[in-house]
């Protein structure tokens, strides 16, 4: 892959790394919108921080500080930031609660799972009131 981003490298590379296969096949418009999207990007910083930014960017140690309630979302197959890293946030977040969508869901939950997520917003919101 090149550092700069092209439509097949954000079809073949980040769209599967951010939805699930179910998801890509029966959803085309969106798909194409996403890659449009993402290529309007003059910075392609999806691209070129990534990795470094996978690699060397962690508050994990700050997780505690937050006091506010806190809504940590995942779906079951996200390989971006997986269950278990959003369940190991939920157990340092004092005032949090954990969703973890399935069967099947990716990164973009909003997308995958949108009734779901949107329920699962709505509901912590409604809370909060």
């Amino acid at each position: 892959m090149t550092l700069e981003p092209n439509p097949e490298d954000v079809n073949n590379i980040l769209v599967p790394l951010c939805l699930n296969q179910k998801y890509i096949q029966t959803h085309e418009k969106t798909i194409k919108k996403f890659v449009e999207e993402k290529l309007k990007n003059s910075e392609h910083v999806a691209f070129k921080t990534l990795i470094d930014f996978v690699d060397n960017y962690n508050v994990e140690d700050k997780l505690a500080e937050i006091e506010v309630p806190t809504l940590v979302l995942s779906g079951d197959e996200d390989i971006m930031v997986s269950p278990e890293n959003s369940r190991s946030m939920h157990r340092k977040i004092k005032n949090s609660e954990l969703k973890i969508f399935s069967p099947k869901i990716g990164h973009y939950i909003q997308f995958e799972a949108f009734q779901e997520y949107n329920k699962a917003v709505e509901n912590f919101l409604k809370k909060l009131q």
